[in-house]
Parts: C-alpha cells; structure tokens; sequence
C-alpha cells in the first residue's frame, strides 16, 4: 500500500527472528550469572586478566593500584608465574623499567616468558646489550628456547642492524628443528603486521607436512583476526582439530576470537550466540572484544536492550569500553533500541571512532526519525576528514527523503559522482528512492537509468517511486520492462503496482497482477497485498465487493485490512460499514488514533454530530490523542515546519499577509470553503478562517513568499490533506504560476494549472 511505500522503499531488513523459550532461559541465566559477576576477584587468573586490560589501554596507574591490592593481599608470592609475567610485562611496557627490573630480581620462580618479557622492555628503550645479555642468561639457565624467543630475538637484532648475529639464530631455530623454525616464521609475520605472509608460511607448512603446534595455531589465528575473515578461521579451525589441538586454551580462546559468537550473531542465529557465550563464562576463558561484540550484536539483532545493558556492565568490568569493535556493537545497540542518548555518550568516548562509529550515529537517527540530526552528524563527519562508504552514503540520503530535503540530496549526488561510489548500485538506489520521496520523479528515473547492473530494489525503487507519485500506466510500463530481464518481481515490487492501481482506479489491472503474483511469479500474498486489494475495491466503490474478499483471506484480516475498508466507506459515506469495519480494528487496535479520526470524518460527514461528540468522549476518556497535523517546507536548504494555527514563527507577519492575499484571489476565482471538513461547533465564518491556518497553507504561504517567481513549492504532510485544502491548492496553481507539489501519508499531489496529477482520485 502507498503508506508502506513512503516509508523505506530500499531499506527493507528482513525482521529479526523472535527468542523461542530455550534461548529465554539460557538468556536468564546469563542474566543471574552477570547480576553475581564481581570482578575483579583476588586469584592469579582474574588479576591477569584486569592487568592485561591495563596494559592494552596504557594505564599504568591502575595496574599499579592492581599489584599495590596484591601486595596488601599477600604480595606477589601468592601469584602464580604467568600472573607475576603479565605484572612484568605492565611495567616493561608502561615503566618504570627499575620497578620491572625490581620485580624480575623477586621472581621466586622464572621462566623463558620472564626473561623474554625484560628483554622486550630493555629493548623499547634502546638498551639492546641489555636485552641481549638477558637471552644469553636465558640460554646459560637452561631455559626452553621456543619459537616465541627466536621471534623476539630476530626482532631486536633487526633493531640492533646485526645482521650477522641472523645466522646464529637460524642456527639455532634449525637445531630445535622445523616445526620450531616454521611457527616462529609464522609468529614473526604475524606479530609483525605482515597477517597475509604469516598465512602463506602456515600453507607451506601444513603442504610440507609439518604438524602446527599450538604456537602456530595460535599466531595464524591472530592473522586470520587481523584480515577478519572468518572463513580462513574456519580453515584454520579443520587444521586445530586434526591436530588435535582443538581443546588447548590458547587456541581455543584464538577460534572464539575469530568467528564462533560474531558468525552466529551475523546470520541471526541468536540462539546459538547466546549459547556460545554461556559456554565461555562457564569456562576458564574470559570474553574479549570479539567475543563481547559478538554477543551485543546478537542482543540487538532481537532488540533485547536489558540484557545488552548486562553486558555493557561486563564490559566496563572488564576494562573494554575503550576497545573499538566494543563500542560499536554497544552504540548499535543503544541505536536500534531508540537510545540515542547513550549512543551517543559511548561515540563521544571513542578515541579512535572510525567510519562505523559514524555511521551507526547517523543510522541511529534515520531509524528514529531524526533526519536533519543525521544530516547535520554527516556533515561533521566530512568536517573530521573520515572516508564515506556506501552505508554512509545510503544512510544519509535516507535522512535526506525523510525530510524531504532536496537541496542537501543534490549535493551529496554530487559527492556520490566525485566518489568510488557514482556507479555503486546500492548507493544509485538509494538515490531513487531519496529523489522519489522529494517529488523529483524525473530526477529518479534519471539515476535509474544510467544504472550499469540494477537489481530487484533497483526496479522496486523507481516503480515504487511512480506509486508514490499516482503514476499508474508508468509504473506498469516498467514493470513490462522489467519482466523482459533476468531480475525476478518480489512481493515488494507487487506491494507497489497494487498500490498504484488502487490509488489511480485501475481495478482490473490490479486485480490481473493479484492473480498473476499467485500464479505466475509464485509469491504467496501477504497481508499487505490484501490490504491493497481491500483499498483497490473499496476506492472504487465496490464496498461490497471488498468485504466479501476480506472473508475470503485465508487468516485473520490485520486491523489494517479493516482499516482500508474504513478509509472506502468514509470517501464513499458508507456509515454503517464504515462503522463496522471501526469496530473490527478497534477489536485488535483499541488505542488506534487513526481509526478514531476517521470515524469522526465519516460522522461529520454525515451529519450526524451527537456521534463526533460522543466519540470525540470516548477518545478523552481512553487517552487517545488525534496526531497532530504538520507540515514542512524547505527553505534555502533549512526546513520550516508548520502545525495547524501556528503563530510562534518568526516571519509570521509575511505568512499572513501572503494568506490574506491569496485568500482573496482564490474567492475572484470561483473558490467556495468547504467548511464541512471543520469539526469545531463555531459560526461557519470562524470555520472558514480556520480552513486558511492549516499546516499546508501555512506552509505554502511561506514557500510563496520566499522563493523567486516561477520556483516550484515543495510541502509534506504527516497526514492525509483534507479535501478543502486539496481544492484551494487547485485553484492557488492558477493564480500563482507554480508548480506545488504536496506528499501527504498516502501520495504524491503535483497543482499545475488548476489541475492536480491524481485526478482527484484519491
């Protein structure tokens, strides 16, 4: 239907699939086990881990804090050797270096991990001889010599420029033999940002037959991470397994970082995440940013914001609400759950907030109706320098239709054909969808036109466009020209034909295409397709005719099917129909403001006004509210919004006397008020003053009067116009020669000439 079509044509995700009761109850005991989470507790592993936590994000401080409770707790002697390691490794890293030397000395225990760590840390500072006596040491104590010294040890003779100390670390690789050698290739590529040569080392070495140990596994892992390709994690996984090395933590924890909860979360298998996940607490391994991100895009594929807020407190205990991945996933989440505030509180804590932390603000607002916000973000966005994408791009000439903003749609076209992305067919559709929604059809059919590969929303979008625009032998014709291609009609693509023959009376083609959907094209009608034909019927008169085909849907008619029959009966004042077709959706929809407004337009209508007043009671006393009536005009790139009877704007002056003038006019041209549309109980000189502040006309004055002669007017309307309104716009088009377009909720209006494209078929 034509409602549906002036929401998004292009933007059409598929809805998230509903928790069935298992996931429920693995989701609430997740919920009892985060509730009970204290982190972090004194034991070796939790202080490793808030340590490790520290030294990703540079805070020396509160890793100092960490040791000092250790020490109060019984110092570092209770500590197991990998704890005192990472204790070690946070002031190698973040200093003083005396105190990481101090701790070293106070090792009760050390191991090559210890002396690799120092080692790291002389070396930062450019004390090379002094990392280097350390693995002389290393090597007198007899400590193991793995792959993960060898690596370190190339490193610093790189930085030292020996290069002929190399050889004697091949030497030594060759003699702990070539598994040793292979994985501390690997290790090296991958610690080293080289993830891709790191992958073909492991492919040589599984193709030569050496078995990866958990080392190489693991460093592959990181490589896969940093291309972020899941499937080579699937590869690398088939490798783990065959060797055996599935189950080791290190790799089990590398597999988890890769793919396991973001894949399941990624094709909406939620429950599974969610599974995933209480495994992970359940075990020894702790979440990190992947896992964490992974299990928050789960939370917002099915809008479940008090468990994303669990999760949120995990991570701050944690210590990952500065990790990037993390604060996306946790800004969509807030995003999609109409949270805006909070989305935006995380985004301004990003220090390294990237294209997606811009884009999923100005997502955020196109999802929540803020279209000049988004608009306004993505001008801050080319402010800080950040690359567009496609979704950038698409997104804010989302916000560009919602607001039927044309002059800040034709700049960003004009950024899009200055971009990579002038022949990128997602970014082209969105562009006929944007031009569509702000009245420029001609614009639209442009852009589909120099389209190299359109796809379905391609040809969705632009015969969407001509529904919107009561075009009903321009979108068929399309239509025939899309069954000559390779692309396949959907049942969206029918949602927009059976809307455009309903709103231009082409009964007999809509009702052709209702059959040939079934039976050629094998798509099974929705109740949206049965609400098209009910309006189809019913506009048309045939009120019967759309009643009997109600009880012919095979499942219980929405409350928007009955609504469709009502919006017939009142255009045709079919009262008792009408009122039954009310009484039906208020069954399903007590609360439906619509359908009590309607109800009054067919009473009064009718004359019959004890019913208005009687209604207009029972709304009060239920708290319903009619919506507010708006309308907007843009204005030199700035949107002026009008409500009915509105005096608070500042040009208000102009606005009136431009009324005052055109009401004048229109009454020499033959216009008569119909002051019938007026529900108030006022003297019929006081209604037909109140037909001249309606959102419309106010905004058409304004338009008027600040744009040059011969510049077309484009208003929109939360709502239906009234049909008074409708036949002053026909009458001001001949007075003023102007095109005025109007978008109301249902359609698109083009006055020219004293005639409007519908026909006054609407």
């Amino acid at each position: 239907m034509i409602r549906r079509l002036l929401h998004s044509t292009v933007y059409q995700p598929s809805g998230p699939p509903r928790r069935d009761l298992a996931t429920n109850a693995a989701l609430q005991w997740l919920d009892d086990e985060l509730a009970s989470l204290a982190l972090p507790k004194l034991d070796s592993y939790a202080c490793a881990r808030l340590l490790q936590r520290c030294i990703a994000r540079g805070d020396a401080r509160t890793g100092r804090a960490v040791h000092a409770r250790v020490v109060q707790r019984g110092g570092v002697v209770r500590l197991d050797t990998f704890c005192a390691n990472v204790l070690l490794n946070l002031y190698a890293k973040l200093g003083p270096l005396a105190a990481a030397r101090s701790m070293f000395d106070g090792m009760p225990k050390r191991n090559m991990v210890s002396f690799v760590t120092l080692a790291q840390g002389h070396a930062m500072r450019g004390e090379f001889e002094e990392a280097a006596k350390l693995f002389l040491r290393l090597r007198r104590e007899g400590h193991e010599v793995n792959q993960f010294v060898l690596t370190t040890m190339l490193k610093l003779l790189v930085a030292m420029d020996a290069a002929g100390l190399v050889c004697s670390v091949h030497a030594c690789a060759c003699l702990c033999g070539d598994v040793v050698t292979w994985t501390a290739m690997v290790s090296c590529y991958s610690e080293n940002d080289s993830p891709e040569d790191a992958i073909n080392v492991f492919s040589k070495m599984w193709m030569a037959g050496s078995m990866p140990n958990p080392f190489a596994l693991t460093s592959v892992l990181k490589a896969a991470v940093c291309l972020s390709s899941p499937l080579l994690g699937k590869g690398i996984h088939g490798c783990s397994v065959k060797t055996l090395c599935d189950t080791e933590p290190h790799v089990g924890g590398a597999l988890l970082d890769i793919f396991m909860i973001s894949r399941y979360a990624q094709n909406y298998q939620n429950q599974h995440a969610f599974e995933m996940f209480l495994r992970m607490m359940r075990s020894s391994v702790m979440p990190n940013e992947f896992s964490l991100s992974g299990v928050l895009q789960a939370c917002t594929n099915v809008a479940f914001l008090d468990l994303g807020e669990q999760i949120h407190n995990l991570v701050i205990k944690l210590g990952y609400e500065s990790e990037l991945f993390v604060g996306n996933a946790l800004m969509d989440l807030y995003a999609k759950c109409r949270n805006m505030e909070n989305s935006l509180e995380i985004f301004s804590s990003l220090q390294d907030a990237n294209e997606v932390s811009w884009n999923t603000v100005i997502v955020g607002y196109c999802q929540s109706g803020f279209g000049e916000e988004a608009s306004r973000v993505f001008r801050q966005m080319r402010v800080a320098q950040m690359l567009s994408t496609q979704v950038t791009y698409s997104s804010v000439l989302r916000a560009c239709a919602n607001t039927a903003s044309i002059k800040h749609a034709v700049q960003i076209h004009s950024m899009v054909e200055k971009s990579t992305f002038s022949s990128d067919t997602i970014v082209c559709n969105s562009l006929i969808d944007t031009y569509a929604k702000c009245g420029c059809i001609k614009d639209a059919l442009k852009v589909f036109e120099a389209i190299k590969q359109c796809d379905v929303i391609s040809w969705n979008a632009i015969i969407s466009g001509y529904a919107l625009h009561g075009r009903g032998m321009d979108a068929l014709e399309l239509f025939d020209r899309m069954k000559k291609t390779s692309i396949k009609a959907n049942d969206v693509t029918f949602v927009a034909l059976l809307s455009v023959c309903g709103s231009t009376g082409l009964v007999n083609q809509g009702l052709s295409l209702f059959n040939s959907m079934r039976m050629d094209h094998g798509i099974k009608p929705s109740m949206e397709h049965y609400t098209c034909i009910v309006r189809l019927r019913g506009r048309a008169g045939h009120l019967n005719d759309a009643l009997n085909f109600i009880g012919d849907i095979p499942s219980a008619p929405s409350a928007m099917v009955w609504r469709a029959l009502l919006s017939s009966c009142v255009v045709h004042k079919n009262v008792a129909l009408g009122r039954f077709s009310a009484e039906k959706v208020l069954e399903i929809e007590p609360q439906d403001e619509t359908t009590y407004a309607l109800l009054s337009n067919m009473y009064a209508a009718a004359g019959i006004l004890d019913q208005v007043a009687l209604l207009r009671k029972s709304m009060r006393n239920i708290g319903v509210k009619k919506e507010a009536g708006l309308s907007w005009v843009e204005i030199k790139g700035e949107v002026h919004a009008f409500s009915v009877g509105s005096v608070d704007h500042p040009d208000m002056r102009v606005i009136n006397a431009m009324l005052e003038w055109l009401s004048l006019k229109a009454i020499r041209k033959g216009y008569v008020p119909d002051i019938n549309v007026v529900l108030h109980d006022v003297d019929d000189e006081e209604k037909a003053r109140m037909l001249w502040v309606h959102s419309e006309r106010l905004a058409l004055a304004y338009g008027l009067a600040m744009t040059p002669p011969g510049h077309p007017i484009r208003i929109m309307k939360n709502l239906r116009s009234c049909l008074d309104c409708h036949t002053v716009f026909k009458v001001i088009s001949k007075i003023v020669p102007r095109e005025i377009i109007v978008r109301d909720i249902n359609r698109f209006h083009h006055f020219e000439q004293g005639i409007c494209s519908c026909g006054d078929y609407w």
